[in-house]
Order: C-alpha cells, then sequence, then structure tokens
C-alpha cells in the first residue's frame, strides 16, 4: 500500500463520513475526540512532570476515560440503530 492510496482512502472515508453522518452522531464523535485529547494531555503531563497530585491526576485521567467509554457504547447503539433503519 502506497501513500496515495492510504491518501484517497482517507478522502473518501472523510467525504462519506460528512455526507451520511448525523449531525448528533458528528457531536458524539466530537466529544469522544476531545476525552481522548484530554487523556492525552494528562498522559504527556505524568511523563513530563510526574504525578505529585496523584489523586488530581487519577480523576483527570479516568473522568474523561469513563466519559468516552459511555459515550462510545451510545454512539455504537445510535449507529447500529441508523444502519438498520436506512437498509432496504
Amino acid at each position: 500500500m502506497n501513500d496515495e492510496s492510504l491518501i484517497q482512502i482517507l478522502q473518501q472515508f472523510w467525504g462519506k463520513y460528512k455526507k451520511e453522518t448525523p449531525t448528533r452522531l458528528k457531536i458524539m464523535d466530537a466529544f469522544i475526540f476531545y476525552c481522548l485529547i484530554l487523556i492525552g494531555i494528562q498522559t504527556v503531563y505524568l511523563i513530563l512532570v510526574g504525578d505529585f497530585p496523584r489523586n488530581s491526576l487519577i480523576s483527570g485521567v479516568f473522568a474523561p476515560l469513563g466519559s468516552l467509554v459511555i459515550t462510545s457504547k451510545i454512539d455504537d447503539i445510535l449507529y447500529s440503530m441508523l444502519q438498520k433503519i436506512n437498509q432496504p
């Protein structure tokens, strides 16, 4: 697989996602991405600075992780319901 085919695949995916995905699912996907960003920032802080305020670091990682898991499960359920509705 070369770089051009990967770029084409990503462009097709993004175009189809923008065209066919309802706005509510896009909002939920954006929230999932936001939770991933928060977890990444906390992890970088842990690596660079350390875990001095351990309780706040643990809560700072697990709160977005729990939100991510719950939201992704709801997102999967809604997407599967949408697929069943759109089938002929």
